[in-house]
């Protein structure tokens, strides 16, 4: 798959689920964020790279996203609000990777930040864009240049 779930995704749930979630609750809504995470990159993952992207945290901030959005209790109208913000908030570009810099090490922990911040505004009723992932401006088109197939 080329992206890492766990880099954002576990750290946000853990930060969230400190708030008396049990662990039962931490696993299912980690489940879901690999899956948001995942199918999100799946058609796009070669080509996040090829733009100069770092793939873990582009869609990790989804993932994380909708782990964060699960254990705060969202519906589906919560769960579609949380990826407006996250794809405003995603990137991270792979040049200082290829270079041997270190900023790429706080990448995931950016991206984590990010999703929690993106679920807690759904949460409170914060809308972005509704087409901030397949826009002509938006996520998929600014990271990979296409547009997600429907």
């Amino acid at each position: 798959m080329l992206t890492h779930p766990g880099g954002a995704d576990r750290p946000g749930g853990l930060a969230t689920a400190r708030r008396g979630k049990t662990g039962r609750e931490l696993l299912t809504a980690l489940v879901a964020g690999y899956e948001v995470q995942c199918r999100c990159a799946r058609d796009f993952i070669p080509s996040t790279p090829a733009h100069g992207f770092r793939a873990s945290p582009v869609y990790g901030i989804l993932g994380c996203a909708a782990t964060t959005a699960r254990l705060l209790g969202l519906d589906g109208v919560g769960d579609r609000q949380r990826d407006r913000p996250g794809a405003s908030f995603a990137g991270s570009l792979i040049e200082g990777q290829r270079t041997g810099a270190r900023d790429a090490d706080f990448a995931e922990a950016q991206a984590a930040r990010s999703g929690m911040w993106a679920a807690s505004l759904a949460a409170q009723g914060f809308q972005g864009a509704a087409t901030a992932l397949e826009g002509e401006g938006g996520f998929y088109y600014a990271f990979t240049a296409a547009a997600r197939a429907t």
